[in-house]
């Protein structure tokens, strides 16, 4: 009987075994489907697997960190946000030393513009694992110069002598167009907005600024100066390779021409210029860019006419550029070469 018993024992743990084998066999290759998915961006198809890997095993942080990836990439809507959020924070609380739950609940909050709660999480996330690249996010963050996952700039702030002067805050669509910035003073008052359309091909075909404007007063012992709103909307024409090639100026609200730019390409020299004109067809500025063999763009050239209506170069910058090819700013020199 005892012999029996045994067998019988040995033959259920034998199933129990070959069963959580083959369930775990199943749930690394609807993993590794929405891993090979993800990598393609084919995220609408990396949600499936995903979820068919957590169907098969609910408990695995894994999956719940490449579905909220793949939310996102399937398009930045607030439904897919919210998705990739509850993704993420269930993976965290499943294994809360896994740094990529924090790292996606952070870039969800980047994306919302919620950098105190992305910091937060990102800090409990640090406490708990002790990650360089959550620390190096968290560094980011408090540069205020904010990127999402993807690599576009959500906040960016200009400091001079150590002080903060202006920040800005970018929004974007389901395709990633930057489709609205606002420029905040250092106080945090509202300085400008810039909103921008596009076509289907991503070309931006209108942009339209706000900001308050200082006007003359109207009426003689007002006391200075009156502030209006001044609006002004920008289109653009591009040629047969998607380049700007035109960019017009006018007022929004009265229809008035303010000016214009006319950019033409020299592919020999490596080089895009820009003249900027007066309603008045009289050219105001012309600014050359060089570019280097690869096309990256090395230095500026802002031309500007005298008296007689010659042009002489008034300033140029040298841009810069980081170890990895991101864009690093610029140094600007007066003609004399002297750095300003």
């Amino acid at each position: 009987m005892r012999g029996k018993i045994r067998t019988l024992v040995f033959c259920i743990l034998a199933a129990v075994f070959l069963t959580a084998c083959g369930t775990q066999t199943r749930w690394q290759k609807q993993y590794d489907l929405g891993m090979q998915y993800l990598t393609e961006g084919n995220y609408e198809e990396a949600v499936v697997a995903f979820t068919a890997a957590i169907e098969i095993e609910p408990n695995q942080a894994l999956a719940y960190v490449g579905r909220g990836g793949a939310y996102i990439g399937s398009g930045e809507t607030e439904a897919n946000l919210g998705a990739a959020l509850s993704d993420y924070l269930r993976a965290i609380e499943l294994d809360d030393m896994d740094m990529g739950g924090y790292i996606g609940a952070a870039d969800v909050y980047i994306r919302r513009g919620e950098f105190d709660l992305a910091e937060e999480i990102l800090q409990t996330g640090f406490d708990k694992t002790g990650a360089e690249e959550i620390q190096q996010k968290i560094e980011e963050i408090r540069s205020g110069t904010i990127t999402d996952a993807s690599g576009k700039t959500r906040m960016s702030s200009h400091f001079e002598n150590g002080e903060l002067i202006q920040y800005w805050l970018y929004e974007y669509d389901e395709a990633g167009n930057n489709i609205k910035t606002i420029c905040y003073k250092a106080d945090g008052s509202w300085d400008n907005t810039e909103t921008k359309t596009y076509d289907v091909n991503g070309h931006m075909t209108e942009s339209v600024e706000e900001r308050i404007h200082d006007a003359d007063a109207a009426e003689e012992g007002a006391g200075g100066q009156a502030q209006e709103l001044w609006r002004v909307r920008t289109t653009y024409e591009y040629d047969g390779q998607g380049r700007e090639i035109r960019n017009t100026r006018t007022n929004l609200d009265t229809g008035e021409l303010l000016g214009y730019e006319i950019i033409y390409y020299d592919d020999v020299a490596r080089t895009k210029t820009m003249d900027e004109y007066s309603p008045e067809d009289t050219l105001i500025d012309r600014f050359i860019i060089e570019h280097d063999e690869n096309m990256v763009r090395t230095r500026g050239n802002s031309y500007v006419p005298d008296e007689n209506g010659e042009l002489y170069l008034d300033y140029y910058v040298i841009y810069l550029w980081n170890a990895d090819g991101t864009y690093a700013g610029f140094e600007h020199y007066d003609v004399a070469g002297q750095e300003e």
